[in-house]
């Protein structure tokens, strides 16, 4: 899949279901402005290079460090607004 990139655009996402994300390849950020890392179901991320992938998150969020999936990702703090956030990538 040729998904390049996520936006949670609420501060209210406490889940991510099994395998939503799974295969996404090209995925290379994720925006993610939940004060609490959501929860993740079972491969939510499966074959996603989190090494790659950076996943922004609002500032002060600490409980993602920690999180046994979101941990994994390369984490940058977003201090931008909500609307800030790129609604569409440009096709290569």
């Amino acid at each position: 899949m040729h998904l390049t990139e996520v936006s949670g655009h609420t501060h209210t996402v406490t889940a991510i279901g099994a395998s939503a994300f799974s295969r996404c390849t090209s995925l290379i950020s994720i925006y993610c402005l939940a004060p609490t890392a959501p929860t993740c179901e079972d491969n939510a991320f499966d074959k996603v290079d989190r090494t790659w992938c950076t996943l922004y998150v609002a500032k002060d969020a600490k409980s993602y460090q920690d999180h046994d999936v979101w941990g994994d990702f390369f984490t940058e703090e977003f201090n931008g607004r909500v609307e800030d956030i790129p609604t569409q990538v440009a096709k290569p």
